[in-house]
């Protein structure tokens, strides 16, 4: 079974998400901790982040935009994993990032701040992907740093500017300061429904929302500095960043309106195109990351490798068994590691077991168990042989566990490497699937 590192999604089936239903909000990653290179520059010294995807396949880097977190690549994290390493990370004075010591950074001290986070992470060469403030520090890290960058991807993107007036200046540190006076949850309430195209649902309203909840008043102003600076206006950039760029944007983006963003670095980056979204706001990886994911994949070329899906199923069944086959690493490294908090949450109450012994337990019972060491492996891994959807809310999967019980392990196999066959039932609710029923007997 493929090794994904989290818990993750069922990949929306419509191009974009505007106006629907019943939306699917994917789960994140935990979060990831990386010490700070150069301590110089920060006023702590850790970076925090998301990933997924195997260490060492092709690594992107996802940067989100000005008020958001590593939450807002939740789709890419998962859509992208098969083929590269996707790493979401969490600028400066963002979520558990430390801020950068400076009150005034310009386009050197964001370029400075992803190569320390690069650095951290051991990584050589990268592709970037960014959204907004983001895309500006992409761009910012291409011109400094280019021979880092591969290729380069900016959604919703964002251009510098020259010759600001005092008056625009003003406006724009009154309009930002009014916008986070009030805190985090305050401020995603006056900007959320402007990121987002009109008639967008409660429910991708909501999810934007969460990812900017974190925000630092603190940060959030030092950027604007950043955002002012006259130094990454595109002809700028356009002197030293020649490696391929792809620019998609929304034609509803009330943040960064085509003319004067996507157009003027399109027009100026030669080696670049240009991707319009109709009906598409600011976030086009949130709005419709089918589509933006599908142009990422295409244009950054690396080869997709081969399905492990071997069952004769839809678009719709494929997207669901990748999310079954998902938490079945979960719930694998739950069951590794006997974590019985998460077990809590992450199975439902109802849930039913009929064990190898022939016992039908219960949820409580299970983490009962596994506290008094008696579910307890050195080994635990689960292979789907089976996968059938007789409606869209429900799956039957069946397949093989490899287990060997560790010598300490309260139970009279202790030690003793086994074999046995499961049959599980998962159902869809309230926006996830959880496993229902299992059954489980030796071979």
């Amino acid at each position: 079974m493929t090794e994904i590192k989290f818990s993750i999604i069922l990949i929306l089936l419509a191009i974009t998400t505007n106006g629907q239903n019943n939306l699917f909000i994917p789960p994140l990653p935990e979060m990831s901790f990386a010490p700070v290179v150069d301590k110089s520059k920060f006023l702590g010294d850790r970076w925090s982040y998301m990933e997924t995807g195997n260490k060492d396949a092709p690594a992107i880097i996802c940067m989100h935009g000005y008020g958001g977190s590593s939450n807002d690549w939740r789709y890419q994290l998962f859509d992208l994993s098969d083929t590269y390493r996707v790493i979401a990370w969490n600028a400066p004075g963002y979520m558990l990032s430390d801020e950068l010591k400076t009150n005034y950074p310009v386009a050197k001290d964001y370029a400075d701040a992803l190569l320390d986070f690069i650095t951290a992470l051991k990584l050589d060469k990268v592709y970037l992907v960014g959204n907004s403030f983001g895309s500006r520090i992409a761009q910012c890290f291409a011109y400094y740093y280019p021979e880092k960058v591969i290729k380069i991807s900016l959604i919703g993107p964002s251009a510098g500017k020259r010759n600001i007036t005092f008056e625009e200046r003003m406006k724009t540190v009154n309009f930002r300061y009014d916008q986070i006076k009030d805190g985090g949850y305050a401020f995603t309430n006056k900007r959320v429904e402007a990121l987002l195209a009109p008639n967008s649902s409660s429910e991708l309203i909501e999810l934007t929302r969460s990812g900017m909840r974190g925000v630092n008043p603190s940060m959030f102003m030092k950027g604007v500095n950043f955002i002012l600076a006259e130094d990454h206006y595109p002809q700028l950039i356009a002197t030293k960043v020649t490696m391929p760029m792809l620019l998609v944007a929304g034609t509803e983006d009330k943040i960064s309106p085509i003319p004067i963003n996507a157009d003027s670095i399109h027009h100026y980056l030669k080696n670049s195109q240009l991707e319009i979204l109709k009906g598409i706001g600011h976030l086009p990886h949130i709005e419709s990351p089918q589509f933006v994911n599908g142009k990422v994949r295409a244009f950054f070329g690396v080869t997709k490798p081969k399905s492990e899906i071997k069952f004769n199923l839809n678009a719709y069944q494929q997207s669901v068994y990748k999310v079954i086959d998902s938490l079945t690493t979960q719930i694998e490294r739950m069951v590794l590691n006997q974590d019985t908090v998460a077990m809590q949450k992450f199975y439902p109450d109802d849930m039913i077991i009929t064990n190898p012994f022939g016992q039908m337990i219960n949820k409580a019972t299970m983490i009962q168990r596994v506290k008094d060491g008696i579910i307890k492996y050195n080994e635990f891994e689960k292979i789907i042989e089976h996968f059938t959807m007789p409606d869209d809310k429900t799956a039957i999967v069946a397949g093989k566990e490899k287990v060997t019980p560790t010598k300490d392990a309260n139970r009279t196999d202790a030690g003793k490497h086994h074999e046995r066959r499961f049959t599980e039932v998962w159902v869809y609710r309230q926006g996830t699937w959880v496993r229902l029923i299992r059954h489980a007997s030796n071979i």
